[in-house]
């Protein structure tokens, strides 16, 4: 079966809309660079991830905030083309929900013992 990366982006697009926080991870996943792009081309496509990625990770994919972390860490993003696109707040919030529900699952973890 042929592949339309079109038609899947709209379809992604449609579950996104509908609050989809997979949606959105993919749909940052579809925009990262190809390993055959220049550094300039690298760098846009990073950028332009990021706020797929983060409203991914503000819907709780904590997949998308390790990408986020990534991007905004490498040394090989510009900060002026990822920061413009970012609420640092919701992603802040985002990682604070994540840590405290890996808190709550390591004490489930301890009432077994």
């Amino acid at each position: 079966v042929p592949v339309d990366a079109r038609r899947a982006d709209e379809w992604y697009e449609k579950a996104a809309a509908a609050g989809s926080a997979d949606a959105w991870y993919a749909l940052g996943l579809r925009r990262l660079p190809k390993a055959d792009d220049d550094l300039s081309s690298r760098q846009r496509a990073r950028a332009d991830a990021c706020p797929y990625f983060a409203a991914a990770a503000e819907r709780g994919c904590t997949h998308a905030l390790m990408h986020l972390d990534t991007i905004m860490h490498s040394k090989h993003t510009p900060r002026h083309l990822v920061f413009r696109t970012l609420d640092l707040d919701a992603i802040r919030a985002a990682h604070d929900r994540a840590n405290n529900a890996d808190l709550d699952s390591d004490d489930d973890d301890d009432e077994d013992d």
